[in-house]
This record gives C-alpha cells, structure tokens and sequence, in this order.
C-alpha cells in the first residue's frame, strides 16, 4: 500500500465524513418547528415538538434545509450542535450573534435581572419573540415571573415592535383568558 498526498486527502475526507455524517439540532423555538429538505413546504419534514428538542440527521440533510431555508437558520429557529459543521459552512459570526438555551433559561429564570435583560437585548428580534411567547406560556400557566421583569422586557420589545402600548402581562391575560373560554 502506497501512501501517497492522495490517499491522505481520502482518508481525511473520509475522517471528516464519519465525524459528521450524522448531525445533531436542536429547535430553538417555542412550539412545533417542521424543516424539511424541499422548497415551500414540500417533502417529509423533521418534526421538532417543543423547545430545546434535539434530533440526529445525516448532514446532507441538513445542508439541504439549510440551502431552503437560511432564515430558519440564521433567526435562530434552529439550532446546529456541532462545531465543525459551523466552521465548515461559515455560521461562526451567525451562531455568535444566537442566545443559546442555557441563557434564554436563565431570562426565563430572571435571577439576575441586569443579565436576563441584557441578554434579552442581545437576542435578534426573532428570538426577543420567541422569548416572549415563552414567557407568555409561563403566565398563562401560572408560574411564577418576576413583575418587574415582565415590566423590563415588555418595554425592551415594545421599542423593537414600535408599539408604545406592547404589554406582555396584558397579552398574557388575554392569551389565559382565550383559553378558558376554549375549555
């Protein structure tokens, strides 16, 4: 067996290949995130059911949701858990500009209220409502969130939807109320 600058390009592409023929994300929304792999829609779709989910798919799978649907990928609304694939495809300053879970979690939280509103600030607007509706889900169903957080956030949105009345605690109501009436 010869070794040759050919044979060790194969073998490191070979490397690489093992290493990310299968690809972890996680659904970085709250709610139901369908990514399929065919424009519009089309196609058997990867199905996330709630936020924080992680599931395996093989690579060029991916590369295919990524190619028809960049927005998805760059508002956040999915998540690649694997550093060479964000290397490989150039998402290091789109992937810096991402919360990560661990620090929407400690928004939610609101522990340290300075971090969770700076974090929030930090957030692209697609995520900042993504966060929102979190905190709506967490209204609705009466757990426990700091008033003056609510208050902080509330105003941190209404200046990215330039709406002076946005008031979180409000659509919280009406979203628990809407669903009483429901049941």
């Amino acid at each position: 067996f010869l070794i040759t600058s050919e044979t060790i390009f194969f073998f490191s592409i070979l490397k690489f290949w093992r290493i990310i023929n299968k690809v972890d994300i996680k659904n970085g929304i709250n709610g139901i995130l369908y990514l399929t792999k065919e424009p519009k829609g089309k196609g058997v779709p990867f199905i996330f059911r709630k936020f924080g989910e992680v599931k395996r798919i093989l690579y060029r799978d991916l590369v295919n949701i990524m190619e028809v649907n960049p927005r998805f990928l760059e508002d956040g609304y999915y998540v690649i858990l694997n550093n060479k694939v964000i290397r490989k495809h150039g998402l290091d300053d789109a992937y810096g500009k991402l919360l990560t879970k661990d620090k929407i979690d400690q928004i939610l939280a609101g522990e340290n209220q300075t971090d969770a509103v700076n974090f929030f600030k930090a957030a692209n607007d697609s995520q900042k409502q993504n966060i929102c509706n979190l905190i709506m889900q967490k209204l609705v169903s009466d757990e426990f969130i700091d008033l003056n957080l609510l208050d902080r956030i509330s105003r941190e949105m209404s200046k990215v939807l330039g709406d002076e009345d946005y008031n979180l605690a409000k659509k919280a109501e009406d979203a628990k109320r809407l669903k009483e009436i429901k049941n």
